[in-house]
């Protein structure tokens, strides 16, 4: 289950990234006319850290109202720089109360045809009174607060009597209107999700690895005036070059950074996207291809920019330290734009092919270290990864770790790089090991050994505090070798 709140211009000031929820969900528009002035930049930060991202459309907004198609239409093209990254969800309340269903069958179909699923929000009593069966293949949110859950927090099992009408259970349930979380001081509408992660990414109709969206993506930011042209500095409102190309290749399905808190620039890039399956070939060793990355990081230039073909690139050209070249609403194409190709550049960070990417280790040409990808382009951090036979430790980088390892209150030891070793390295060391000049023992299980041992051969040994082998200890009597003298 995932925690979700969901925010109108009703609450002017809060800060989404703040909010102790695993999903928001963003008033976007309304009827034909509407936008909330606040939608994209709390979907700009509740993207930037690391949450799940809704946007609704209330349909049939007072004094805007208009068909299904057309209000569909005006949500698709305010939402379309977001497109991939986020659940749309059409509103149905108030003056929609007095359309039939085929409205709703109608707008929700035409945003379907995008490429996601979205969802379709009532209360329960109207959801129970009406027939739904025209549309219950897209996931229904309901909202009842019949068990007055006023001021409480979040509740991952709230109490629900109603029935889900045609549907045959509930995707979502707003559950109070009052309710307080942290991260905001005030009254939130809170809502459980019946479901993981994978599922909502599903609904936003990800898929790993589609460079076209990647393009696209790119391409819809940079035309869009809000994003385009009129833009603050990055870290205020908008992008810089390197932001707008990990959102685009994320939006793409590809595995590109690691978590909310990571830094996104330049420097990381070749790292970041190699791991993610794409092929770094020198620039000018190969022919450019649409949806290649060009990469310049060196001490004249740190930039990056999106190839979309036919001579041109999509890139942003914020400065590091604010301000934007060019002047707020000139539209002069300056700030996000597709432009000529033009500059030097180090690399082309090549992406993969549907299907392209496979299990295998990859090497940092940077770093030396290596990490291993999954099939799905994703990795292990902070954990242990079986590969081959072996046991591997992955950082919370998801870098291979050689020497020591604390783990869950244990010690453990990785094969280090050794003139001997060549790329063998880094497995669970078990079995008798000299490190440094002492003796160790590690368990079957890896882990370091403490106490007295009982070798195959009958023997006995003792093993310090540190692990150690005790070979000179005044309270039992053992041979240089550790062997254990009998009395």
């Amino acid at each position: 289950m995932l925690r979700a709140v969901d925010i109108s211009s009703w609450q002017a000031g809060i800060s989404p990234s703040a909010l102790d929820c695993d999903i928001v969900i963003v008033k976007a528009t309304g009827g034909t006319g509407y936008e909330n002035p606040y939608w994209r930049q709390w979907a700009d930060e509740a993207l930037a850290g690391g949450k799940l991202l809704g946007l609704y459309h209330f349909a049939c907004e007072k004094g805007s109202a208009g068909t299904a198609s057309q209000e569909a239409e005006q949500f698709l093209a305010a939402t379309a720089p977001y497109r991939g990254r986020f659940v749309p969800i059409l509103d149905w309340e108030a003056d929609a109360l007095q359309m039939p269903v085929s409205w709703a069958k109608e707008w929700l179909e035409t945003v379907s045809a995008s490429g996601c699923t979205p969802m379709f929000y009532g209360y329960a009593n109207n959801v129970n009174s009406t027939d739904y069966s025209p549309i219950t293949r897209f996931p229904l949110w309901m909202a009842s607060y019949l068990f007055r859950y006023d001021g409480a927090g979040w509740v991952d099992d709230p109490l629900n009597t109603w029935r889900t009408g045609d549907w045959a259970s509930m995707a979502m349930y707003q559950y109070t209107s009052t309710g307080r979380i942290g991260g905001w001081d005030g009254n939130l509408d809170l809502s459980i999700y019946y479901g993981e992660r994978a599922d909502w990414l599903r609904l936003e109709g990800v898929s790993m690895g589609d460079k076209e969206k990647m393009v696209e993506y790119a391409v819809g930011i940079a035309e869009d005036d809000w994003h385009g042209y009129s833009q603050a500095d990055r870290w205020d409102r908008d992008r810089d070059c390197a932001s707008l190309t990990y959102d685009a290749a994320s939006v793409a399905g590809f595995s590109v950074g690691r978590g909310p808190d990571r830094v996104r620039y330049t420097g990381t890039m070749y790292d970041d996207f190699t791991m993610a399956g794409f092929t770094a070939y020198p620039y000018g060793s190969v022919g450019l291809q649409r949806g290649d990355i060009l990469l310049a990081h060196n001490e004249n230039r740190q930039h990056t920019e999106i190839y979309v073909g036919d001579g041109m690139t999509v890139g942003a050209h914020c400065s590091e330290t604010g301000g934007i070249y060019g002047q707020p609403g000139d539209q002069t194409g300056n700030e996000i734009s597709v432009a000529p190709l033009w500059g030097d550049w180090d690399w082309v960070l090549r992406p993969p092919e549907d299907g392209e990417i496979m299990g295998k280790w990859v090497k940092s040409e940077k770093s030396g270290k290596w990490w291993y990808r999954h099939e799905d382009g994703s990795w292990t951090s902070n954990g242990w990864e079986f590969v081959n036979g072996k046991w591997y430790y992955f950082d919370k980088d998801g870098w291979m770790v050689t020497g020591w390892v604390s783990w869950e209150g244990g010690w453990f030891y990785c094969q280090p790089k050794t003139s001997k070793t060549g790329n063998d390295y880094g497995w669970m060391v078990t079995g008798s090991k000299t490190i440094k000049g002492k003796k160790y023992y590690f368990e079957p299980n890896g882990a370091m050994y403490k106490g007295f041992r009982q070798g195959k051969s009958g023997t006995w040994y003792c093993y310090g505090p540190d692990g150690a082998m005790v070979t000179d200890d005044s309270r039992i009597k053992v041979a240089s070798t550790g062997k254990i003298k009998v009395a």
